[in-house]
C-alpha cells in the first residue's frame, strides 16, 4: 500500500512528528507538505559521536555499517576511518577512533572522520535522499536542536524527529529507551499544540526520567551493554544533557558544525 493511500500512518495533522527508524522516517519525509527538518537521534552512540566531533571542528561523513566503501571514502576525502568498537570488555585501544564517544574526545585533533554505523548513518543518508534538511540530535545538544527546529517551524516548515533504535542479532530494529528520551528532550521545547500524539509519547517519556537521567542510562539495556564492554565513560558522555550548543547539519555528504545562540532564561 502506498503512503498516500494510508494517511493515518503519516501523522499529517501535526507539523511536529516522531517516528521510529529509517523506514518510517523515509515514508514520512517523502509525504511532507512543507520544507522538512529531519532530526536523527541515535544516542548510543552515532549522534553523540557526531556532536563531539563537530564541536571539535571536524566534519563527519556518515557511512553504512560494514561496507568496504568506507575505506575508499576516507582515502578520497583525507578523513580518518573510525573502526568498530572493541568487543572484549576493555574499551578501545588508546588513540583508536570508533563509535565510542570517549574515543572522539580523547583523540588527537583531526579534520574529518568517516563514521560507519548500523543505525544513525544509514537513516541520515536515506533522509538526505528525500531532500530534507538533516541534522543530528542527542541529549548533549537537545536544547540547541530544539531552538533550531523552533525557527524552522516559525518559517513554515515541518519537523520530523527520528529515534533510530538499535539492532537485534537478526538485524531487526530494537526500540532503545535512550533514543526515545533524546527525542523527547528535543521535542519538549516545541509548541505542544504542534506535536503529534507520537511526539507526545517521547516528551512524556523524557519528562519521567529527566531528574534521574544519568542513573537511568546506566541501567537500561544499551547502558549495561556498553559498561560490560568497557565503555562506562561513554555512558557518562552520552548523558551530558545540553552540554553542547552545536547543531551538526548534513551538507554535501558530511555533518558540519552550526551554532545556535543560547536563549537567556
Amino acid at each position: 500500500m502506498k503512503n498516500a493511500d494510508n494517511p493515518a500512518l503519516l501523522q499529517g495533522h501535526w507539523p511536529v512528528r516522531c517516528v521510529w527508524g529509517g523506514s518510517g522516517a523515509r515514508h514520512m519525509a517523502l509525504e511532507a507538505k512543507a520544507p522538512l527538518l529531519a532530526v536523527v537521534v541515535d544516542v548510543c552512540s552515532f549522534s553523540t559521536c557526531v556532536s563531539l566531533a563537530t564541536d571539535r571542528g571536524a566534519v563527519v561523513y556518515p557511512y553504512r555499517w560494514r561496507d568496504s566503501g568506507a575505506a575508499r571514502l576516507a582515502e578520497k576525502t583525507g578523513a580518518v576511518l573510525a573502526s568498530q568498537r572493541h568487543e572484549r570488555g576493555v574499551g578501545d585501544p588508546p588513540g583508536q577512533l570508533s563509535l565510542s564517544p570517549a574515543s572522539i574526545l580523547a583523540a588527537e585533533p583531526f579534520k574529518a572522520l568517516v563514521l560507519p554505523s548500523p543505525n544513525g548513518s544509514t537513516i541520515s543518508a536515506a533522509l538526505a535522499e528525500t531532500g530534507a534538511e538533516v541534522v543530528v540530535g542527542c541529549l548533549r545538544n537537545a536544547r540547541a536542536v530544539c531552538e533550531h527546529a523552533a525557527k524552522h517551524l516559525e518559517n513554515g516548515g515541518e519537523v520530523l524527529v527520528v529515534p533510530a533504535g538499535e539492532r537485534w542479532p537478526d538485524g531487526t530494529m530494537r526500540v532503545a529507551s535512550e533514543d526515545l528520551w533524546g527525542a523527547g528532550a528535543i521535542l519538549c521545547g516545541l509548541p505542544a499544540e504542534a506535536r503529534s500524539p507520537e511526539a507526545e509519547v517521547a516528551v512524556e517519556a523524557y519528562r519521567a526520567v529527566k531528574r534521574t537521567l544519568a542513573g537511568r542510562l546506566k541501567t537500561i539495556s544499551s547502558g549495561i551493554e556498553l559498561i560490560s564492554k568497557g565503555y562506562g565513560d561513554d555512558v557518562n558522555l552520552i548523558g551530558q544533557l545540553n552540554a553542547s550548543n552545536g547543531v551538526p547539519k548534513l551538507v554535501d555528504g558530511a555533518f558540519q558544525a552550526t551554532r545556535q545562540p543560547r536563549q537567556l532564561t
